[in-house]
Order: structure tokens, then sequence, then C-alpha cells
């Protein structure tokens, strides 16, 4: 019996210490067209966060984790207002998915650099 909650107390302390090290993943979802910056990537109105709109105060990916997850057509579509990235990201990006509820490719602008991805309908 004493072995038992011995085992128990000692397997939950290790998940515990753990613990922070597991973080869930923001999904953030391209729509454009935000006040203040139509296609500035670091605009958070740009972005629907776990599907949901946000406002001025929000967050865009790669700012706070290095977990988030991008989508480009996936949920909706970015015909006008392509994103545009004028300075590196606080953090990495753990993800970017392309989706076909676009019928033009989508450009990035980083710099002086464009770069197009093109996607089809399947």
């Amino acid at each position: 019996m004493i072995k038992t909650i011995l085992r128990t107390f000692f397997a939950l302390l290790i998940l515990s210490c753990f613990a922070d090290c597991v973080k869930a993943a923001n999904t953030y979802d391209w729509v454009g067209g935000g006040a203040g910056g139509a296609t500035a990537w670091t605009n958070p109105i740009n972005w629907k966060l776990n599907t949901v709109t946000q406002s001025a105060g929000g967050s865009y990916p790669g700012q706070l984790a290095t977990t988030d997850i991008v989508n480009f057509g996936v949920v909706s579509n970015y015909t006008t207002n392509q994103p545009t990235l004028s300075a590196s990201l606080p953090n990495p990006i753990a993800s970017i998915e392309f989706g076909g509820n676009n019928a033009n490719p989508i450009k990035f602008t980083c710099g002086s650099f464009s770069y197009r991805f093109y996607t089809t309908r399947s």
C-alpha cells in the first residue's frame, strides 16, 4: 500500500515538473483588411485566433509563442490584402498551411523580397 502511494506521488511529481513544457498551439487564420494596416502581418485585426476575430489589442503569429499555426485560405479567402512582413518575428512559427479557398496565389512580402505561393483545389 505504501509503495503504491509513493509510486503515485513520484509519478505525479515528475509529471508536474514537465507540465510547463507542454503548451497548447494557437491557430491563426489570415483574413487581411484590418484597419491600421490591411496587409501587415503584425496587425492582430488581420488574423482570426482560434476562429475568433481579434481586436487591435490581440496578438499575431510568432509574437508570443513558438507553437503558433498559421493558415492561409483554409478558413477564409485571402484574395486581397496579401500579408506583408516588414521585420523579423519575435518567435518562429510552428507551421504554415495553405488551403484552397483562394483562386489567386498568396504573395508574401518581406523587406524587398516577394514570394508567391500557388495553391490548387482538390
